[in-house]
């Protein structure tokens, strides 16, 4: 029989939800809206590009101008996106992100202790 030990106890979750391009410039440029960094004036989204150096960045272009986006402004934008399409995001997990040059991945990891 195995017994785990108290500390071993955890159950865990993993998901991912993954954005493609067009998914990526409604959510940042609603983000970039939001947080001041996009005013109204700059235009409307007309591409972005997915880079992956050290870590995941994004350039989203306007019809002005281009802004870009770092991993961590990148995860909060595709968190409000998701809850705007009512899609769950624990606020408890842990999150990271992936990248291809088509889409950005947002990986969610829960860590639930058990008796």
């Amino acid at each position: 029989m195995f017994t785990a030990r108290a500390e071993d106890r955890v159950a865990e979750e993993y998901r991912e939800i993954t954005f493609d391009k067009r998914e990526l410039q409604v959510a940042l440029r609603d983000y970039g809206t939001r947080t001041g960094r996009i005013e109204p004036g700059d235009g409307g989204a007309v591409g972005v590009e997915i880079t992956r150096r050290n870590e995941v960045e994004v350039k989203l272009s306007l019809e002005t101008r281009r802004v870009t986006f770092n991993a961590e402004e990148i995860t909060a934008a595709l968190i409000l996106f998701a809850s705007s399409l009512q899609m769950p995001v624990p606020r408890r997990a842990q999150k990271t992100l992936s990248a291809t040059r088509e889409r950005v991945t947002l990986e969610l990891r829960t860590h639930t202790p058990y008796v």
